[in-house]
């Protein structure tokens, strides 16, 4: 007898998502009010929360000079206890305490790396370093083929998702492959 959804299932996904947000919605820390949900605008509140699958974020803005606070004023310290206190007390899960990251103005969710400080968004540096390194590699080699050029054409989609005003440049360049 399984007692699990078999994540090879089509909706095994669907399935993973709605009910961790369903379990973290009970316990008070998944408020409707402050989700975030793709295609849509991000909720009016100075406090997010958002899951995608198996992981939860929370977001708070607040003065720099609160950047290190634990204070109960911001609502992001209870939904965080509240969503802890979920996990460990409900059968049957566990937390990944080795990816938890708690209060800290830069961390890396959902493969976005964000500088809180600083209020940018993007995809992570190394990443970026690497596709600009192995870009680099390949303009000088000054040869290509095009298995290799749709490789790293497919590389470089995740980074310019932060940044979709440069999506655009991506239709000559795959243009460009197609006719090779």
């Amino acid at each position: 007898v399984m007692s699990v959804q078999g994540m090879g299932d089509a909706n095994g996904p669907c399935v993973a998502q709605v009910t961790h947000e369903c379990l973290l919605r009970q316990s008070g820390g998944f408020p409707p009010e402050l989700q975030l949900q793709y295609d849509t605008t991000v909720p009016s509140s100075k406090t997010w929360v958002g899951i995608y699958l198996d992981d939860k974020l929370v977001l708070q803005q607040l003065p720099t000079r609160d950047i290190s606070s634990r204070s109960s004023q911001y609502p992001d310290v209870d939904l965080v206890a509240k969503a802890e206190t979920c996990y460990d007390t409900t059968p049957g899960l566990s937390r990944a305490r080795e990816k938890e990251v708690r209060f800290a103005p830069c961390f890396t969710a959902w493969g976005t790396y964000v500088q809180g400080k600083k209020g940018i968004v993007s995809a992570p540096p190394a990443r970026c370093a690497a596709i600009a390194a192995v870009s680099s590699m390949l303009l000088t080699s000054r040869r290509a083929d095009r298995k290799t050029l749709e490789r790293l054409y497919c590389q470089y989609i995740h980074p310019l998702l932060h940044r979709r005003e440069l999506l655009c440049c991506m239709s000559l360049v795959h243009t460009y492959i197609q006719s090779l």
